[in-house]
């Protein structure tokens, strides 16, 4: 829109809110005319010689000062009231259809961003009732996140869930396959199998101390021998409170740079039972190695 229609535009609205308002000033004015003509008329019918035209005077006097002033103030003031009142009581139904509709809305949500902050990653963990299951291909930044962050940040909220009862179940790339020599000459990683197999070695480690402290969930990590399509965050996946981040690998971006989907069962059904039935497909292939 040009500057011109603006000024246009603005100029017809303002016209038309100066015209409003002064209509209803001589709306007002008129009605207290009327008030007036009438009382002034019913006043001097009496002193009408004629009986008849008397007695008309009076009524015309009344019908003026009741019927047709009583009804314009009635349209600028009762009226007008009403009328506040019915667009309150509307924007208060649309402003909660509004708001439930947001609450409600299936869309998932999109991190457009990539990997999610650590803090993100803790709450999502932490939402997990029963299992967190998650596939990745060397996993080596959930890794370092035992080791190189303080156990407050990361390490002792899975001992906290494994402590209720949360079995934790984690899926990388196998080191040993031919699809692990494949994606590190096509993505040109020299060093990814190596890094997946540090990945296993610090699992081992966190499986013997977990195991030591004896706590009642389990800690569990899974091979497979097909090529990464995904990288999947589920937390209890099987119970209808199931939530997932979902993260695909894309050519020449970075995986920690690839956009996270975040769905839950309750909302995005079919898209949740699509994901998990390709991990569970996914996990039948695979073996299990700590």
């Amino acid at each position: 829109m040009t500057f011109g229609e603006k000024m246009e535009n603005n100029g017809q609205s303002g016209w038309k809110h100066f015209a409003r308002g002064m209509s209803r000033k001589y709306y007002f004015v008129i009605a207290i005319m009327l008030i007036i003509i009438g009382l002034i008329i019913s006043f001097i019918s009496p002193i009408v010689p004629d009986p008849t035209f008397s007695r008309f005077i009076g009524e015309l006097g009344i019908f003026l000062s009741a019927v047709i002033a009583v009804s314009l103030i009635y349209d600028i003031i009762i009226k007008e009231i009403e009328r506040q009142f019915f667009l309150s009581d509307l924007k208060d139904v649309l402003d909660k259809k509004l708001s439930d509709y947001s609450l409600k809305s299936n869309l998932p949500t999109i991190y457009e961003g990539g990997r999610l902050e650590l803090r993100q990653k803790v709450e999502h963990l932490n939402r997990a009732e029963s299992e967190y299951l998650e596939v990745g291909i060397s996993l080596v930044t959930l890794a370092s996140y035992f080791h190189s962050r303080s156990p407050v940040e990361f390490k002792d909220h899975v001992i906290e869930q494994l402590r209720k009862g949360v079995n934790f179940k984690f899926v990388l790339l196998d080191p040993d396959s031919a699809i692990a020599v494949m994606y590190e000459n096509d993505r040109n990683e020299p060093d990814r199998r190596d890094k997946i197999k540090c990945t296993i070695e610090e699992f081992k480690k966190l499986k013997m101390e977990f195991a030591k402290a004896e706590y009642v969930g389990t800690f569990s990590v899974y091979v497979y021998s097909h090529l990464p399509c995904y990288s999947i965050q589920f937390v209890d996946p099987s119970t209808d409170n199931g939530r997932a981040l979902i993260s695909h690998y894309l050519y020449g971006v970075r995986n920690a740079q690839s956009p996270v989907i975040e769905i839950s069962k309750s909302a995005n059904q079919k898209m949740f039972e699509t994901y998990y039935h390709s991990v569970q497909d996914l996990f039948e292939t695979c073996k299990q190695v700590v």
